[in-house]
């Protein structure tokens, strides 16, 4: 079996989910990952699949192929090599932290944010961000999933997020995702 990994984006419309879906469910690929989204009406979906054997490949990028002409989504494939990990995305050893920041919406949240978690060496495994309110009156919200090595300790970021809080004006909180509270 291959695996590989594939992008679509178009502009957004009921149905665009089960299309991407179809094409690959009659070419007996089993899906693996996916995220989906809406970015300012432009539909964005990303995922890891399984083809089951080389027939499918050719049928399915004919599809895509279709889905491109019909729907006018655009898409990208690549061939992933190497042995699939299950829970790759959060190493062994490692912490998960949710980080939030939001505030007046201004250039260079995104930027400055993980410009202090690269620093650190500290990967981001999920990263969402809207700006939300009414014109004249946006709020920039941002979730980050965070993980840290065992020995890392959180603390060590606090001066570097009171800088953040200060230079930007945002509010930030960096917690463990096992501690907060539904």
């Amino acid at each position: 079996m291959k695996r590989v990994a594939l992008t679509f984006i178009g502009k957004d419309r009921p149905g665009i989910i089960a299309a991407v879906t179809e094409a690959l469910f009659k070419s007996g690929c089993n899906i693996e990952d996916t995220t989906m989204t809406v970015l300012e009406g432009e539909f964005a979906m990303i995922l890891i699949a399984h083809l089951p054997d080389t027939g499918a490949e050719k049928k399915l990028k004919r599809s895509f192929d279709k889905l491109q002409r019909d729907w006018g989504l655009n898409h990208f494939w690549k061939t992933l090599s190497g042995k699939l990990i299950r829970g790759e995305k959060h190493p062994r050893g490692t912490q998960t932290y949710i980080l939030s920041v939001i505030g007046k919406d201004r250039t260079g949240i995104v930027y400055q944010t993980s410009r202090i978690l690269s620093q650190y060496r500290l990967n981001i495994t999920d990263l969402n961000s809207k700006i939300l309110g009414q014109p004249g009156k946006e709020i920039f919200t941002m979730i980050l999933e965070v993980d840290l090595p065992s020995r890392f300790r959180a603390k060590r970021l606090e001066p570097a997020w009171r800088e953040l809080k200060r230079k930007l004006r945002v509010d930030v909180q960096f917690r463990p995702l096992e501690r907060l509270s539904l």
